[in-house]
């Protein structure tokens, strides 16, 4: 049986929210070699075919992006809120969900997550490095959704990771050429 293209099966998601208390500012707006950082996320997400959204929890600071907004509705919660958020938005049954603070993270790297949701157990495809999940850039399936419907705020998105079927792709998986450390680092101080 032959695989349904991807661009039917996910949506494309980059979260922008958070407090900045390491930061100080929205990350997501600060400039990094001449862009903000949240256009790289989308950027890729765009390269890959898909339309991106932007996951936030106020839409005043991302109206000129000229793309649509999903607003989280459960603050305080951080990346598990975003992903439960994309989930309920997502009308395919996957969510590729980017953080807007990781400019590296490059078109390649997204082919491989998609190429390994091809199980039908899974729910989540992510990357590690060394004993270190990544749950950023992830893909997410629809049925985590009741799941993340339940969670508690104290949850995290590594204990989502170890809790449920994860497709968890390192350094062997990913190839030549692509290093997982460089593409999955995030900025976290000005």
């Amino acid at each position: 049986m032959a695989r349904e293209p991807f661009h039917r099966m996910i949506e494309g998601f980059v979260l922008a929210g958070g407090h900045a208390s390491r930061f100080g500012a929205n990350k997501a707006l600060v400039r990094w070699r001449g862009r903000r950082l949240i256009d790289y996320s989308l950027d890729r997400i765009e390269e890959l075919g898909l339309p991106a959204r932007i996951v936030c929890p106020d839409h005043e600071p991302y109206r000129d992006w000229n793309r649509p907004l999903v607003l989280g509705e459960r603050p305080g919660r951080g990346p598990v809120e975003g992903v439960r958020v994309a989930l309920r938005a997502a009308a395919t049954p996957w969510a590729l969900v980017l953080t807007a603070d990781m400019p590296g993270v490059s078109v390649p790297l997204l082919r491989i997550l998609i190429e390994a949701m091809a199980a039908d157990a899974v729910a989540v495809v992510c990357f590690a490095t060394g004993e270190r999940r990544h749950p950023f850039p992830g893909l997410y399936h629809r049925s985590l959704l009741e799941v993340l419907e339940q969670e508690t705020p104290a949850r995290s998105m590594m204990a989502l990771t170890e809790r449920r079927g994860a497709v968890i792709l390192g350094p062997d998986q990913v190839g030549v050429g692509i290093d997982l450390d460089r593409e999955l680092w995030n900025i976290n101080r000005p």
